[in-house]
């Protein structure tokens, strides 16, 4: 259990950097201007957005390490993390 608490952290922490990085760059901006509707709803929506990412940074580090698929709860548990970290 403190095992699943300590990668959702670390993922709600790596999730909030990338976070702040793509809307320091412009990124999420730029997906509200220019996206498809359903993505520029996403990134109009702080949490939707949180959520994503934090789904694809998941997608990423399980893809690298090979963590288990079993952890698919880490982006939802994570993600209010991100979203109280990002504000």
């Amino acid at each position: 259990m403190s095992e699943l608490l300590i990668e959702a952290c670390l993922l709600g922490m790596c999730s909030s950097f990338c976070i702040m990085t793509l809307v320091k760059m412009g990124a999420k901006e730029h997906l509200q201007i220019y996206g498809v509707k359903l993505v520029s709803q996403a990134a109009s929506c702080d949490f939707c957005f949180c959520f994503w990412v934090t789904f694809f940074v998941w997608l990423f580090i399980v893809i690298i390490t090979g963590i288990n698929l079993a952890d698919i709860l880490l982006p939802i548990v994570s993600t209010p993390l991100a979203k109280k970290l990002t504000s």
